[in-house]
């Protein structure tokens, strides 16, 4: 992943909803993400065995980053997004606006990353923070 951009993770889905009304969700967001130009990579996410269609979006300015937060938390009511600084630090932003500070993202083997409680997958590569 390259640590000179800042970058969100974020999904649509939430665990209560069904296959099929989360797959309708993340179309949904796919097609916001393209509908304001944003350049985006469709990733999967994991957190305590749980995974979910995420999308790795690429901020160039904190007006879009507000934009995606709002889609994050007042469209898709998500619990929080990952947000990667410029400087390769990493945070989980919640919906209450507080910040849990993860450290940076590093690239691990596949095994590596199940051990963990969150991690996630771009391609065949896994990434967790520490």
């Amino acid at each position: 992943m390259n640590t000179k951009n800042q970058v969100i993770i974020l999904s649509a889905e939430l665990s209560q909803l069904d296959y099929y009304v989360n797959q309708d969700r993340t179309t949904l967001l796919r097609n916001m993400l393209i509908d304001i130009g944003l350049p985006f990579r469709s990733v999967r996410g994991f957190y305590k065995g749980t995974m979910e269609h995420s999308f790795l979006v690429v901020i160039n300015d904190m007006t879009l980053f507000e934009t995606v937060r709002d889609f994050a938390f007042k469209t898709f009511e998500q619990e929080s997004i990952l947000y990667q600084e410029s400087s390769g630090l990493c945070s989980l932003i919640y919906n209450d606006e507080t910040v849990q500070n993860l450290g940076k993202m590093h690239l691990v083997n596949e095994e590596t990353a199940k051990m963990k409680d969150s991690y996630t997958q771009i391609d065949d590569k896994f990434y967790i923070t520490a």
